[in-house]
């Protein structure tokens, strides 16, 4: 609803007030609700990159199997060759 300037001026300073803290107690109230938004959004944060981390641990024993596993193929492939001992 658009306010006309006629009508602005038969509010009275107590409907006034009202206005201004009703839109301070809604101001608040998005606030408080962004702020915990964000700190959910933070704790899944923490909790996401514990789990990135993890996984880079896993990622690097995987390619480090890989590779082993690529050698001794390499090397069962090669015939005529003496095995090395490890």
């Amino acid at each position: 609803m658009r306010l006309m300037f006629s009508q602005a001026e038969s509010f009275t300073p107590g409907q006034i007030t009202s206005m201004i803290s009703a839109a301070g107690v809604a101001l608040g109230s998005a606030i408080v609700d962004l702020w915990k938004v964000i700190g959910n959004l933070y704790q899944r944060l923490i909790v996401l990159s514990t789990e990135v981390g993890e996984l880079r641990g896993k990622q690097a024993g995987v390619e480090e199997l890989g590779n082993e596993v690529l050698r001794t193929v390499a090397d069962a492939s090669r015939p005529n060759q003496p095995k090395e001992k490890s």
